[in-house]
């Protein structure tokens, strides 16, 4: 069934479109991705700074209040759970919890 149109959203201060956000990263940053372990709960941070951090990785800015910056960052997760190209992808990988999904995210 088709999606309906989202009501845009009205932020205080310039917040990136989804659009945009969900554009392809460079391939430089891909295998840096690959390489690197992304902030999780066992990151010893204050939530706070920890979506601070996620919304830095992801190109949202964050100005005093998170709870803006935490609307665009769950519309761009909804956005991706929702998109046929990203889910296809997906379907490619192994499923959480495996072996080697051990390997990218530690113990679960």
């Amino acid at each position: 069934a088709p999606v309906p149109p989202r009501d845009p959203s009205r932020y205080t201060k310039p917040m990136p479109d989804i659009e945009a956000l969900m554009q392809i990263w460079p391939a430089k940053f891909e295998e840096l991705l690959d390489t690197v372990r992304l902030p999780d709960a066992e990151l010893s941070l204050e939530l706070a700074d920890l979506v601070r951090s996620m919304c830095a990785i992801l190109d949202i800015p964050v100005y005093s209040s998170l709870t803006e910056s935490l609307h665009v960052l769950f519309t761009l997760y909804s956005d991706f759970k929702a998109n046929v190209h990203f889910q296809q992808q997906l379907d490619g990988m192994p499923a959480a919890g495996s072996a080697a999904d051990a390997d990218v995210w530690g113990p679960m």
